[in-house]
């Protein structure tokens, strides 16, 4: 870092210039940096023009320092302060101009250092305490405090005496890097693990989905198979289903002298047939599927089909159970 003593007022460097390693771009690392100290001494044989820090500013030739900050880090407020302290445990805190609120992540300030106010008020409590005045330090305190509310307050420490101003510490200390944790709320996703293998509950919720989606469209096919499988009438069924008891024959009239008794179900039908030991005899004519079991003495029928009023005369119509 440098102090320009010039008639032209001091430059301070862009926080860009800074190092890689000390630019900290996350919430919660904070840069101040001293960019110089300048003040106008005119044209004097004890400067060249220029002076770097930490050579000190005469006060014969120079009663007035500006003093130019940068800082990075997360936005806010920011407002500058001196503290003013003696050897003998004197201190005041002093407000200074430069109070400024930054939106973005870099800002510059500037305030102005009257050494002779500033002593002034030294020697006004010195006079009422009776303690020498002694040297005094200047402490240049900026105090951020960011959009989250952590406060950062680097200090840039001046020693003042009648003759000179000069930086107390190596030039480093031109440069505060702040560290602070502070608690985020984070919102982590619900996860769920089968056998190792995580998966968040939000896909879990999807998968799911699919898979439901997948099978209502299997059911949906295998009901439409089933349709088509499905027998279109009532004598197909009764074929598919009893095959091992139908015995198909011509179509042939009811015997004279027998009774007829018509079934209303064919599972009755097949009972009767498995009680007697007897096959079913079926035929088909004009649309109608019709079965009978014939005993020694009674024939018993069922007629299946569109129209089954149209099978052969029905003398008896009875509901049997076996």
């Amino acid at each position: 870092m440098s102090r320009h003593i010039s008639n032209q007022p001091a430059t301070p460097p862009a926080v860009g210039s800074l190092p890689p390693s000390l630019r900290i771009s996350t919430a919660l690392g904070t840069i101040l940096d001293v960019a110089g100290v300048a003040a106008d001494v005119g044209q004097s044989p004890a400067y060249d023009g220029t002076a770097n820090s930490p050579e000190p500013v005469f006060r014969k030739l120079a009663n007035t320092v500006d003093v130019h900050f940068t800082y990075h880090g997360e936005p806010g407020t920011v407002s500058v302060t001196a503290e003013l302290s003696t050897p003998g445990d004197w201190h005041s805190t002093v407000p200074l101009d430069g109070s400024a609120t930054f939106t973005g992540n870099d800002h510059e300030g500037s305030i102005r250092l009257e050494l002779g106010t500033l002593e002034a008020k030294a020697q006004a409590a010195s006079a009422v305490t009776g303690l020498p005045v002694g040297p005094v330090t200047i402490a240049v305190t900026p105090q951020v405090t960011t959009v989250t509310g952590a406060e950062f307050r680097p200090k840039l420490n001046l020693h003042l005496t009648p003759l000179q101003l000069t930086l107390t510490g190596a030039p480093d200390t031109l440069t505060v890097i702040d560290a602070t944790t502070t608690q985020q709320t984070v919102l982590a996703p619900r996860m769920l693990r089968l056998n190792g293998v995580g998966i968040s509950a939000t896909v879990a919720r999807v998968v799911s989905a699919v898979l439901l989606l997948a099978a209502l469209a299997i059911g949906v096919i295998i009901m439409v198979f089933a349709r088509r499988t499905t027998p279109g009438d009532e004598g197909t069924a009764i074929r598919r289903r009893y095959a091992a008891l139908l015995v198909r024959v011509h179509p042939m009239p009811a015997p004279h002298g027998r009774p007829v008794i018509d079934v209303t179900t064919f599972p009755t039908l097949a009972k009767l047939a498995e009680r007697y030991g007897l096959l079913v005899l079926h035929w088909s004519r004009s649309g109608v599927e019709t079965f009978v079991v014939q005993d020694e003495n009674i024939t018993y029928r069922y007629g299946a089909g569109s129209d089954s009023a149209q099978a052969e005369p029905q003398p008896h119509l009875v509901d049997v159970q076996p």
